[in-house]
C-alpha cells in the first residue's frame, strides 16, 4: 500500500512513533480500509430518514463540513467516516469483515506511516475488506445510528 499522512500523525509524528514503540498489541486501520467507509444506497437512505439523535446529529455535522469545504450537499452517500472503523476494530470479531496482516509499522519525522522492516513495530493492520465486509459494516453502522 502507499503511505499517506494522516492529520493526527502529521501534527505529532513522534507521539505516534512512541505509541508504536510502547510494546502494546496494536490494531490499526489505514486509509486502505477506513478510506472506503461511506454509507450508500439503502443504508444511507435509512440513516437520513432516521429520527434518532445520533443520525440527526451526524447529518448536521456532515452538512456543516460540506459547507465549510465548499462541497455540494451530500445526496447519494455519506462522507467518509474514518473513526467508526477504528471503533469497529474493538468489537469481538473484526476479522470476520476485515483482512489483517501483521506488518512492521514506522512513523517517520514527516508523519508518513510506512511499512519498515528495520525500524517498524509489529501491528495488526487492516489491509482490506473481506467479500461482503464493507456492506456488513454499513449495516452495522446503520443499526447503531438507528439505536441512539
Amino acid at each position: 500500500t502507499s503511505p499517506t499522512v494522516e492529520y493526527n500523525v502529521k501534527v505529532c509524528p513522534s507521539c505516534m512513533e512512541a505509541l508504536y514503540g510502547a510494546g502494546w498489541n496494536l490494531s490499526i486501520t489505514p486509509t486502505d480500509t477506513s478510506g472506503l467507509t461511506k454509507l450508500t444506497g439503502q443504508y444511507y437512505d435509512r440513516f437520513l430518514s432516521s429520527s434518532s439523535r445520533a443520525s440527526l446529529f451526524m447529518s448536521q455535522v456532515m452538512l456543516f463540513w460540506s459547507h465549510k469545504q465548499n462541497y455540494q450537499p451530500i445526496l447519494k452517500a455519506s462522507d467518509n467516516w474514518f473513526d467508526p472503523v477504528a471503533v469497529f476494530l474493538a468489537t469481538k470479531h473484526p476479522d470476520k469483515l476485515i483482512v489483517f496482516e501483521k506488518l512492521p509499522m514506522y512513523v517517520n519525522a514527516s508523519g508518513w506511516t510506512v511499512v519498515d522492516k528495520e525500524r517498524g513495530h509489529m501491528a495488526d493492520v487492516a489491509v482490506s475488506w473481506r467479500a461482503g465486509g464493507l456492506d456488513s459494516w454499513q449495516q452495522w453502522m446503520t443499526v447503531i445510528f438507528e439505536s441512539f
